[in-house]
């Protein structure tokens, strides 16, 4: 029989930052930035496959409701996306663009310290 490890995969640990950050967000925001209905989830604005470097970034993180999200997600609604870019401005945007490129080892110390910052912020 094999015995289970009790370390944790990068998977579980990313899955639970992931989680955290979701958390944290819930906690310090109300409304969705776009419409004003209440906020349900972090929207990466660089998205999470487009740079591991942004996808614990908070200003890389939009307040947003599952209906704007959705559309987002579909890629339904381009007047959602540009109502973000209105509302944070383009410099914002510019700044994440030029950070999107940089390199993290996504190892399990990065989302260990990840998980412990998020976690001071709740």
């Amino acid at each position: 029989m094999l015995k289970k490890s009790k370390k944790k995969s990068v998977k579980t640990l990313r899955n639970k930052a992931d989680r955290l950050l979701q958390e944290l967000g819930r906690k310090v925001y109300k409304k969705c930035i776009v419409c004003g209905k209440p906020m349900d989830c972090m929207h990466h604005f660089i998205t999470r496959g487009r740079s591991s470097y942004l996808r614990y970034y908070w200003d890389n993180c939009v307040p947003i409701c599952t209906p704007c999200h959705v559309a987002i997600e579909l890629r339904k609604c381009h007047e959602i996306t540009a109502k973000i870019v209105f509302v944070k401005g383009a410099e914002w945007v510019e700044k994440l663009e030029k950070l999107k490129s940089r390199y993290v080892k996504t190892d399990k110390a990065y989302y260990e310290k990840i998980i412990n910052e998020l976690n001071k912020g709740l």
